[in-house]
């Protein structure tokens, strides 16, 4: 009698790395577990080393994900040459006004070549997202007085705009989401204002931003001001 060793279900699905190792790890513990239904009297002591093959497999999955995504958690960087990303920014005051809008040219931005050619696509949602908001300060800021208060209230619309467009990409893979994502209301303001790493918006003197198109997305809405 011929016994099949895959399952007809077992077929690649290719898509990333991660998703790929992922669905076919999975389909290789069923195809294992199909043939043993096929040998019954020796079910209890394969079943066992199934067991231990199935936890080795997904402990080798979480360890895969954390090295192709160069994952953080809760802020802290768990590889160390990753690369920098001056996330998440600060919320807008009216005593940040005039930095937000006269030194934008000299932040970091994060066009695709600032990272390596593979990997670190948690920060690289984390540096679109600031790519994001200071295209729309400067949508906000032009032709506008400090003083204006409609610039104020466009730039915090601009910032938890960019913000919650960050966490539904967050939420949209199969990393662990950025911890603040996970708070509601006020409270995920809140969280992502004291996570931001450089809360002045100071400039780098010896920087000048690349020019990049207007980022698509936003519209400033006076009537919620």
């Amino acid at each position: 009698m011929s016994v099949r060793l895959f399952p007809r279900h077992f077929t690649p699905i290719e898509s990333s790395p991660t998703t790929f190792f992922y669905i076919n790890s999975l389909q290789f513990v069923s195809c294992l577990n199909s043939i043993l239904d096929l040998q019954p009297r020796r079910i209890n002591y394969h079943r066992t080393k199934l067991m231990i093959l199935t936890g080795g497999l997904m402990g080798l999955w979480f360890f895969a994900l954390l090295t192709l995504n160069g994952a953080t958690f809760g802020g802290a960087v768990l590889f160390p040459n990753e690369p920098y990303v001056a996330f998440p920014p600060a919320r807008p005051t009216a005593n940040l006004l005039h930095s937000i809008c006269t030194e934008s040219s000299h932040r970091l931005r994060y066009p695709p070549g600032y990272f390596p050619r593979s990997g670190f696509s948690h920060l690289r949602r984390c540096g679109k997202a600031v790519d994001r908001v200071e295209s729309w300060y400067i949508a906000c800021c032009a032709g506008q007085t400090m003083e204006n208060n409609r610039v104020l209230c466009c730039t915090e619309q601009a910032w938890k705009k960019a913000l919650t467009t960050f966490c539904q990409e967050e939420y949209s893979t199969m990393t662990a989401v950025y911890h603040c994502c996970a708070e509601e209301g006020e409270a995920m303001w809140t969280c992502f204002d004291g996570d931001s790493l450089n809360p002045n918006y100071a400039p780098r003197a010896d920087y000048t931003a690349p020019v990049q198109p207007l980022e698509y997305g936003f519209t400033f809405s006076p009537n919620h001001c």
